[in-house]
């Protein structure tokens, strides 16, 4: 009744892997191909629940046991794709990837790498493409579902079977209901914690329970499998092609991808179509080492994206995608099956414990090293590593209002507001001003632009809306603040996408902003861009309607690229030059197009400051370096040396007025 070889599971197995390995070598057709992790959850939940009914039923349940064979399905292959990452990562990853990926590395050993991640990084930000075990997230989620599963399982069925199928839906749909309200308030939590994923495992649970009942069988004809399960099949591809970084994940939308999973493993039934799909020996084939094509396939792009000086070529990738799974084969091959299908003695057990405690530990002694030496600093030249710290070394500053509420009263003749990039600017304007008559403070927020009814999807929600709110109540009855300075990345909040140089740059770090209505997800369309630059016009106009003198920083150019990882790179291969630093000034223009509104505003009070007459000074290129120096702390905010070349446009304005 259970647990008979199914070959069109491991077909599943590779429609899963296939489009998970596409997508993240940047094929756009593929937009949804991250769904390939929700099918996985899905099976696995199937195979495993299945594995430990019939434990139970048949009296054999062994929770040692249970993870003696978890450790053996997961940990060789993991463990082994791991150590082959560690010589890479020492040869072409700069100090702060290095420190991330070691740190990354303790995680994995103990399944905590989701909450890891949780911590750094956002599952869609660009960034995440340099991350070489980010994709390792999945198994941390699914691993902490099964330390917590079979021992639920196992008490509800000693102490009433009957409230098996009850209590798990409960859980389901309250884990449902949390990834729902989580995906637009908390979206990087929802993306990888067990308490929002463990529905889609429970999916598969179900089905599993169903199976053991006896299946649907009793109500649903035979001769409806063969439709069931093309629409699930119909349901998977609809996800693939259709979904993209900005849907809700995981949510109501992830009901699409995990429901036509389970409607192909219930109906998928021998004689249909998609099973015999399915069942196609290469598929069959490919499925058999998708765990291991999953597990190196990152690691390869990953590898390949430091290296390159720009997005590697499709062809680059297309040829990764298929040596992963060449790489797969013996992985499968050589490590995984040798592990599996293992009857080692006790003892023999007992030594595979003794030696995955060691990989743990070496691990875990890698990255504390990582942190002691700041990511192993010593492998570079010491003169490179002072210009790269110099740029890395965080040049923000972050005062006056805090995320609750905004009660604090402005003193200062001239007052900076705005979010990161304004704190970027900050310590080099607070200098400057240090030797004038006037009094100088900020008030900087991250993600947090001049603009009412702006609402940021993430723990700041409609924090920022409610310290505009109190900054502008007290801009307007502050007597002190002659001058009020407006700094932020205009056009990142009103197009919500984050900036391209076409060289190969892209800028990191793109959230969910959202204008006026936090259920509004419209992200990327015109009717948004005009909306939000009506908004900074009305903010503006607010302010110089009540006497303020307003400075508008125009939009600073954006690098595109992580300039001190970018200038180690061109160290190694010899390029060190201030025009591979560049990219053209056309680029910009297109990039803030939408800003001309905002831009032709004018008043007797309002002057603009344009940091492009500083950064693109020849009129064709926007310049990121002047070697040695290193103009930018990441892809789009000013280090030291960046800032202190802009500040002075701000300063010439006041100065002569």
């Amino acid at each position: 009744m259970l647990l008979h070889y199914r070959a069109e599971i491991d077909g599943l197995r590779a429609l899963a892997v296939i489009p998970v390995i596409l997508y993240h070598a940047g094929f756009s057709s593929f937009s949804g191909g991250f769904i390939g992790v929700d099918v996985f959850f899905v099976i696995s939940g199937y195979l495993i629940t299945s594995i430990l009914l019939k434990e139970l039923a048949n009296d054999t349940y062994s929770l040692n046991v249970f993870y003696q064979r978890r450790a053996r399905r997961i940990l060789p292959a993991l463990f082994f794709v791991a150590l082959m990452c560690i010589p890479f990562a020492w040869l072409w990853l700069p100090p702060k990837d290095m420190l991330d990926f070691a740190q990354s590395l303790s995680s994995v050993s103990i399944f905590a790498s989701n909450l890891y991640f949780l911590s750094e990084s956002n599952y869609f930000d660009i960034e995440v493409e340099l991350k070489p075990l980010l994709h390792t997230w999945s198994l941390a989620v699914e691993e902490q579902y099964y330390v917590l599963f079979p021992l639920l399982l196992a008490l509800i069925w000693r102490v009433r079977k009957q409230a098996i199928t009850p209590t798990l839906l409960i859980l389901a749909g309250l884990s449902l209901y949390f990834a729902q309200w989580t995906v637009y308030h908390y979206p990087k939590a929802g993306f990888y914690l067990l308490p929002t994923r463990g529905w889609e495992l429970l999916i598969g649970s179900f089905i599993a329970m169903s199976a053991f009942k006896g299946g649907l069988s009793h109500y649903i004809k035979v001769h409806f499998n063969g439709p069931l399960s093309l629409c699930g099949l119909g349901f998977l591809l609809a996800s693939i092609f259709l979904f993209d970084k900005h849907t809700p994940f995981p949510s109501f939308y992830t009901l699409l991808p995990t429901v036509g999973t389970a409607l192909i493993i219930m109906f998928a039934t021998k004689g249909t179509l998609t099973n015999r799909l399915l069942s196609n020996t290469g598929l069959v084939k490919l499925g058999l080492i998708s765990y291991s094509a999953y597990l190196v396939h990152q690691p390869l792009f990953s590898f390949a994206r430091h290296r390159s000086l720009g997005e590697p070529d499709l062809s680059l990738m297309v040829a990764l995608g298929l040596a992963s799974f060449v790489a797969a084969y013996f992985i499968w091959k050589y490590v995984e099956q040798p592990f599996r299908k293992s009857t080692s003695p006790e003892p023999q057990a007992k030594k595979l414990l003794i030696l995955g405690t060691c990989i743990v530990i070496a691990f875990f002694a890698f990255g504390m090293a990582a942190i002691l030496t700041d990511g192993f600093t010593g492998r570079y030249n010491k003169q490179q590593l002072a210009n790269y710290n110099a740029a890395t070394n965080t040049n923000f500053k972050w005062q006056g209002c805090n995320f609750d509420s905004c009660t604090s009263n402005f003193s200062a003749d001239i007052v900076l507001i705005g979010d990161s990039h304004a704190a970027s600017l900050a310590p080099s304007l607070s200098t400057a001003f240090s030797s004038s008559l006037e009094t100088f403070e900020w008030h900087t927020n991250p993600n947090c632009p001049p603009l009412m009814d702006f609402y940021v999807s993430n723990t700041q929600s409609d924090q920022c809306s409610r310290i505009n709110k109190g900054r502008r109540e007290r801009l307007d009855s502050s007597d002190a603040a002659e001058w009020v300075i407006l700094s932020a990345q205009w056009s990142l909040y009103s197009s919500g996408k984050g900036f391209d140089n076409l060289l190969g740059g892209h800028e990191t770090g793109a959230m969910n902003y959202y204008y006026q209505d936090i259920s509004n997800n419209r992200r990327a369309s015109q009717k948004r861009e005009e909306e939000v630059v009506n908004g900074y016009i009305e903010y503006v106009s607010q302010l110089l309607g009540v006497g303020k003198k307003v400075i508008v920083i125009d939009q600073i150019p954006v690098a595109g690229w992580n300039i001190p990882n970018r200038y180690l790179k061109l160290a190694q291969l010899g390029e060190l030059r201030d025009e591979n630093f560049r990219y053209p000034l056309l680029v910009y223009q297109q990039h803030t197009a939408a800003l001309e509104k905002f831009r032709s505003l004018t008043h007797k009070n309002l002057y603009w400051a344009q940091p492009k007459q500083i950064l693109c000074k020849d009129q064709s290129w926007c310049n990121t370096s002047q070697l040695p120096k290193l103009l930018y702390n990441d892809t789009n905010h000013l280090s030291k040396a960046g800032a202190d070349i802009v500040a002075p446009v701000v300063i010439d304005i006041i100065q002569a007025n």
